[in-house]
């Protein structure tokens, strides 16, 4: 079975323009049972880990400000 990965026209946008911003490393620590469960969580989605926390952080701002 193929598994095909959606991306809204945004998504991709941000993408595009991640590529070209400079990446630096985000170091904090976690729980393990928090660390184990984001990860499990991340590939159930066939996500990286910083794609994960992107989306959960966009969610996060979206919900601000409603």
């Amino acid at each position: 079975m193929i598994m095909v990965k959606t991306v809204s026209k945004q998504q991709d946008n941000e993408a595009v323009q991640e590529e070209k911003e400079e990446l630096i490393p985000l170091q904090f620590k976690m729980p393990r049972s928090w660390v184990r469960e984001f990860k499990l969580t991340a590939a159930d989605k066939e996500m990286k880990l910083n794609e994960l926390l992107k989306e959960c952080f966009s969610e996060y701002l979206k919900a601000l400000n409603k």
